[in-house]
């Protein structure tokens, strides 16, 4: 049997905006069992060997983990780098060129970074689309928060076709690791770095093998005007 944990003393607000306070929450085997006033103590059971570990949330507010549903974690790595630049800007002359030098371990402690700073935060799940994504991934795993991983996927690459291949191969591999933590999305970068066949693709390969998508769409206003001019829509 796992460990058992109460967190006592907490405040928590309601669904009507109440703020409730001596809060008392049971979590058995990674369950959420209870919440509510507290009811003293709990003792082990003859079931529960182990412990029960206590935590005297005085003076914290406890709530539902947060979730981040985009990031590029490893890109901690840039923070307050050349921000203050319009996005294709940013993304052509500064941070493409830079990224083009980032390998496997600098994806890795990157991600491991921002998973730092996420659960600090409260944030215990991500949906993550970067590069070197078998890293990050392991990042993830390692770290114990939740994620949705997802491969970028460009036309530009020296072979899409292969690309998505192998963005497929590790989504069958990931989908569902570290006890169900992780999942998997495809990843189109954006209408701007894929072009409409390779969008049809990957789509396609998506409705294949179950796999949602996560992509960038209408960002800036350029790229909305471009959307305009190059599709009517």
């Amino acid at each position: 049997m796992g460990e058992s944990v109460r967190i006592y003393n907490a405040s928590m607000i309601a669904e009507d905006g109440t703020l409730l306070q001596g809060i008392e929450i049971m979590v058995r085997e990674g369950i959420i069992e209870s919440v509510g006033p507290a009811v003293g103590k709990p003792a082990a059971g003859k079931d529960e060997p182990q412990a029960i570990r206590q935590y005297d949330a005085a003076g914290h507010l406890v709530y539902p983990g947060l979730i981040n549903t985009h990031t590029h974690s490893a890109m901690t790595l840039f923070r307050s780098y050349a921000d203050d630049l319009p996005l294709m800007e940013w993304l052509q002359k500064k941070i493409w060129p830079v990224e083009a030098h980032l390998d496997p371990e600098d994806v890795y402690w990157g991600t491991m970074l921002a998973t730092v700073e996420m659960l600090r935060s409260g944030t215990t799940c991500c949906c993550d689309m970067y590069l070197h994504m078998q890293s990050a991934a392991e990042a993830f795993e390692a770290s114990g928060m939740r994620a949705v991983v997802a491969q970028g996927l460009f036309s530009f690459l020296p072979d899409p076709a292969a690309a998505l291949q192998e963005s497929v191969e590790f989504c069958r591999r990931w989908n569902g690791a570290a006890g169900g933590r992780i999942s998997t999305l495809l990843a189109p970068h954006a209408p701007y770095t894929c072009h409409a066949e390779y969008l049809k693709e990957i789509a396609a390969a998506g409705r294949s093998e179950g796999i949602g998508l996560h992509t960038h769409l209408s960002e800036s206003k350029a790229e909305v005007e471009q959307s305009y001019a190059e599709h009517g829509v």
